[in-house]
């Protein structure tokens, strides 16, 4: 008899070969493009990671009969604002509207990566505070957990669980990661409430009681490798707060790992949706 074993076709399309890296706010910032006085040559350029590619873009002004990637310079800041909002909403992720001289960029999704850059001053670039950041090196791996509670409503009769009696009555996902790189912007997201204040050599963390909304983070993320694709796996908590504490062991001959636990919260005004998410390219 041959040996058995559980192999596929797909097996090595399913499979995930890293610890991955972590990161605040995912995906989900938007970006303005405010233009004052723009003149022809003057070009934004618009990069876009839908599910690990990179599409990017530039578009430049001219002064009329635009080709391709190119707008039209309009009578007013205004139209000009309108005719590259219509340029960049033709990528693939993205949404641009113009309202007056303000465009207005962003992802379609959370798992929608977003950069703009010029180098001409007629364009202002702005974001709404959410900009993705890295939050650093890690070691010994990083955990997604998304943890449901059940209750089997028992009934007269029924030696055990039935079809259909069951429902969630908890929910709870989070994210730990061991981070070896160790900043004062993590260890105040790892310290909800807090603040630090700065001095020529050293910048002091302290935290009075209470925790504001300002203290949750849109998402927590660890995207990932998967063996032979671009596209990443990504799984997220959503309005997520560190709520572990923070320890820090110092150790001869070794490097620190500071572990921070977030977990995901739901919206006040939704109580429904599992605040969490796994974006899978597996086949």
């Amino acid at each position: 008899m041959a040996k058995q074993h559980g192999i596929t076709a797909s097996t090595y399309d399913n499979i995930m070969i890293d610890a991955g890296a972590v990161y605040k706010n995912y995906g989900i910032a938007s970006r303005t493009i405010t233009c004052a006085s723009v003149i022809a040559t003057d070009a934004v350029t618009v990069a876009a990671t839908v599910n690990g590619v990179t599409t990017t873009k530039t578009f430049a002004c001219v002064a009329s009969d635009a080709t391709g990637d190119q707008f039209n310079i309009g009578e007013s800041d205004s139209l000009t604002a309108t005719a590259l909002a219509e340029k960049i909403d033709a990528m693939d992720g993205i949404t641009a509207s113009a309202d007056g001289a303000v465009i207005t960029v962003a992802g379609e999704s959370v798992t929608i990566l977003l950069t703009i850059t010029t180098s001409d001053t007629t364009f202002t670039l702005a974001s709404n505070g959410l900009n993705t950041t890295l939050l650093g090196a890690t070691r010994g791996g990083n955990k997604f957990e998304w943890k449901p509670e059940y209750k089997d409503m028992e009934v007269d009769g029924a030696a055990g669980p039935v079809k259909g009696a069951r429902r969630i009555t908890k929910f709870a996902a989070s994210i730990t990661a061991n981070f070896i790189e160790v900043s004062s912007d993590l260890i105040k997201l790892a310290l909800p409430g807090s603040a630090y204040t700065s001095d020529s050599t050293h910048k002091t963390i302290r935290r009075a009681l209470g925790i504001a909304l300002t203290d949750y983070s849109a998402n927590i993320v660890i995207v990932g490798n998967v063996n032979g694709k671009q596209q990443p796996i990504i799984c997220g908590i959503e309005n997520a707060l560190a709520d572990d504490g923070v320890s820090i062991d110092f150790k001869d001959k070794s490097e620190s790992v500071v572990q921070v636990t977030f977990t995901a919260h739901f919206a006040e005004n939704d109580l429904i949706t599992e605040p969490c998410f796994i974006s899978n390219p597996f086949v």
